[in-house]
């Protein structure tokens, strides 16, 4: 993987694409197949949620594991109505009909049809259309990033610093935010945006922010104002400093090269599975 400037121009900021089938479709699945799959992932992180609420005594939303969890069930739920949209649009009528690909609703995939393929050669593109994204897709994409993202923050968090506080049903939570997200990555369309860590960034500061004044105001246990031990702002603020910057900066930086790697990976197998069939 070579990083160009173009990787890093300041226009990769915004949430622009040219494809809605990027983020309905899969590369390796049928259309059907696809919905079924995010719709049972997102039913059982749904449940799973549910029974969360209710086994932490009115403090389910203090947690950042919880709140990742949260945004997973989201990015599934709404990307299985997103997919079965898609799948009853004339587009995917239209590319269905061509018959052009292994399942013949795919045609554009992230990595097959060339980085360098403009949108004007694809079937319905207009010179209006090279960002094709209405607002839920755009909403979309950032719960996307902060959800994939985030729960590998939260993994590496927990496994490495909070590991003697965890019981196992929170350990079995952050490991499967993360193979969650890494499955998705792999067998759907989705693109990865460096430069896209901002909106993972803003959310995950703001959470940081919360709990310093969530610390500063006493909390709402007695005798606990902190929601972490490692984040006691007042008995050791040094170390709650450091966790802070492992958390923002390292975890982030690394959750996200994640993410981009696996997404380049993906667009390689893709591009030499198809070269070959």
């Amino acid at each position: 993987m070579c990083l160009g400037l173009e990787d890093i121009h300041p226009k990769n900021f915004q949430l622009r694409f040219p494809f809605l089938r990027a983020f309905s479709t899969s590369p390796w699945l049928p259309i059907l197949v696809f919905i079924f799959y995010r719709l049972a992932v997102g039913l059982f992180c749904l449940a799973w949620l549910i029974v969360s609420f209710f086994q932490t005594d009115g403090k389910w939303f203090l947690y950042i594991s919880n709140w990742i969890f949260l945004s997973i069930a989201i990015y599934f739920i709404v990307g299985t109505l997103l997919s079965i949209a898609y799948s009853c649009s004339d587009e995917a009528k239209y590319l269905s009909k061509m018959k052009s690909t292994r399942w013949g609703a795919e045609p554009y995939i992230e990595g097959f049809s060339g980085d360098e393929m403009p949108a004007r050669n694809q079937p319905h593109w207009s010179q209006e259309q090279d960002d094709r994204l209405t607002l839920p897709y755009k909403v979309f994409w950032i719960v996307f990033t902060i959800a994939s993202v985030g729960s590998l923050q939260v993994t590496l968090i927990y496994l490495l610093i909070f590991q003697k506080n965890i019981d196992t049903t929170d350990a079995s939570l952050v490991i499967m935010n993360s193979v969650f997200v890494t499955v998705e990555l792999l067998i759907s369309n989705i693109p990865v945006i460096l430069l896209h860590f901002f909106y993972s960034h803003v959310f995950q500061s703001i959470y940081i922010l919360f709990t310093f004044i969530y610390w500063a105001i006493g909390g709402t246990s007695e005798g606990k104002s902190y929601i972490y031990r490692a984040l006691d702002y007042g008995e050791d603020p040094a170390w709650a400093c450091i966790i802070v910057f492992l958390y923002l900066v390292i975890f982030q930086i690394f959750a996200h090269l994640y993410c981009y790697l696996l997404f380049t990976f993906r667009k390689w197998l893709v591009r030499n599975w198809y070269a070959k069939n």
